[in-house]
């Protein structure tokens, strides 16, 4: 193999990795998930990140993270953060719905009064149907 050739092979490994590098930092999984009834607040977000706050990212193909557990009672603090396109946090039961945008990060938070499984999901047409929900339990 030629020198030419042996350096187009490296710089095409190079570029391979960095995609998937790319999208595996993309869809990684962030902190525990909260969630529950009645929405206290709705806000473009700080600069700085609360502490306390779950994040969770949307992306046309899912939430991250998909599965959230809170407490009874808790005050849960939520930042939505899209990777792609609008979307919607949506939990039916307890009336949260919540759209948030890329590039506009939205917080947003509420009491999880009562216990159950419940699933979150994205409302935009066929985002849901394409795999865009998850669960929180409330213990």
């Amino acid at each position: 193999m030629s020198n030419k050739n042996a350096l187009g092979l490296f710089i095409l490994i190079l570029i391979v990795g960095g995609i998937i590098t790319f999208n595996n930092f993309k869809n990684a999984t962030s902190s525990n998930v909260n969630k529950s009834t009645k929405i206290i607040s709705s806000s473009s977000p700080s600069p700085t990140f609360p502490q306390g706050t779950i994040l969770i990212k949307g992306f046309n193909t899912g939430f991250t993270p998909k599965e959230i557990t809170v407490k009874q009672g808790d005050t849960v603090k939520i930042r939505l953060v899209s990777d792609d396109s609008p979307h919607t946090f949506t939990i039916d039961e307890l009336g949260v719905d919540q759209q948030f945008n890329w590039g506009k990060d939205v917080d947003v938070s509420f009491i999880a009064s009562k216990k159950g499984t419940f699933q979150f999901y994205c409302r935009v047409p066929g985002h849901k149907e394409a795999g865009m929900v998850g669960t929180l339990t409330v213990i």
